[in-house]
């Protein structure tokens, strides 16, 4: 299931649900072609054959690697890099909270 869908203050609001049978590039190819501006996705590479647009990566989906990262066998695991990698993380995520109220031209 691919899910498309506009960006949270528009003003009307698209959310679209789109069945395919696979986990192709070309299907993002196909369905947004001749769409330019930003796309806020995941890693996934199949995103990459989709022209016209620049990728935002999510950064809950590179939090949640990060976390998956802390080295289990540590005593501390707060002290490490990829827990000081989550700690900024976490400060952009206040960041984009205390921006919501903005339009999106504010908030760009």
């Amino acid at each position: 299931m691919w899910v498309y869908c506009s960006i949270k203050n528009f003003g009307r609001p698209v959310r679209q649900f789109v069945y395919q049978p696979g986990w192709s590039g070309t299907y993002p190819q196909k369905y947004l072609k001749g769409c330019h501006g930003f796309i806020h996705t995941d890693a996934y590479k199949g995103y990459e054959k989709v022209s016209g647009i620049t990728r935002c990566i999510c950064w809950t989906h590179l939090r949640r690697y990060l976390i998956e990262a802390f080295p289990k066998e540590v005593d501390s695991p707060e002290a490490t890099i990829p827990a000081q990698a989550v700690r900024y993380i976490n400060q952009l995520f206040e960041i984009d909270k205390k921006l919501e109220v903005l339009s999106p031209a504010g908030r760009k």
